[in-house]
């Protein structure tokens, strides 16, 4: 029975090393290349960030960046809501930056997605007086000071 005795890479260290080596790549790389990148999908890291820095430079790091994260900047109504997908968004930034793209991609752009729904979140307001609206269905919805709706047909 033969026993293979070759030192065997944990995937963490391989992770580290194409890290290093793209990055010192694209460190050499003249001012042109550095600025706009190699061509997308010249190079595929186990890292987001080696490979976006070295297809795309750093110009397209940024606007990728700025695509992402001016998501910070939406409008959501419900404070605690806002704060909990303003850290979830920054933390799925990073986890897709430092792991495999494939691991954190497709669920990445539902993330994204999902900020645009909650700022078109309606959160129905605590009023003090009682309110009448009219609905094209002829009936009226009286809302009450504890946002308990009671509805009335009309003929």
């Amino acid at each position: 029975m033969e026993t293979n005795w070759a030192v065997k890479v944990s995937s963490s260290e391989s992770r580290g090393k194409d890290f290093v080596n793209h990055i010192s790549f694209w460190a050499n790389l003249n001012g042109w290349s550095q600025a706009l990148g190699i061509g997308f999908g010249y190079v595929r890291s186990g890292d987001y960030f080696s490979t976006l820095m070295l297809n795309n430079g750093i110009i397209g790091f940024l606007v990728f960046s700025w695509f992402v994260l001016r998501n910070m900047f939406l409008s959501i109504p419900i404070k605690l809501v806002s704060i909990g997908y303003k850290l979830g968004l920054v933390m799925v930034f990073l986890i897709l930056m430092t792991t495999v793209p494939e691991f954190a991609y497709p669920s990445f752009w539902i993330y994204l997605a999902l900020g645009f729904v909650l700022e078109r979140l309606h959160v129905p307001r605590k009023t003090s007086e009682k309110q009448t609206t009219v609905h094209p269905s002829k009936s009226i919805t009286l809302v009450m000071a504890d946002n308990e709706k009671v509805a009335v047909s009309t003929v």
